[in-house]
């Protein structure tokens, strides 16, 4: 488990789901076109975990319940859906949006 962590439900898309401590965190995307001259900000919401508390790597579909709210696995902008955090690939971020 994480240390300082908060209790989420992580819950896969292919059927069944964990409970485990993640660390809350946000990560800022730009996304545009540049031909149109156009930028938007987006901010994704992170959940930093152990990768050994995963049953399996995230993947389109799955969805983490925290306090209340929903929220999906994000992979707007050619972004990647997650990424290690530390060195020895023990820790994983996990970028999400929020559905509800």
């Amino acid at each position: 488990a994480i240390s300082g962590g908060e209790k989420i439900t992580y819950n896969y898309a292919s059927g069944g789901s964990d409970t485990l401590d993640a660390i809350i965190g946000s990560t800022d995307f730009t996304q545009g076109n540049q031909m149109m001259g156009q930028t938007f900000l987006l901010t994704s919401h992170d959940f930093t975990v152990r990768v050994s508390d995963l049953s399996a790597l995230p993947e389109r579909g799955d969805s983490i319940f925290f306090k209340g709210k929903t929220y999906t696995v994000m992979i707007d902008s050619g972004s990647a859906m997650y990424r290690f955090s530390d060195y020895s690939r023990q820790n994983i971020r996990i970028h999400t949006k929020e559905l509800t």
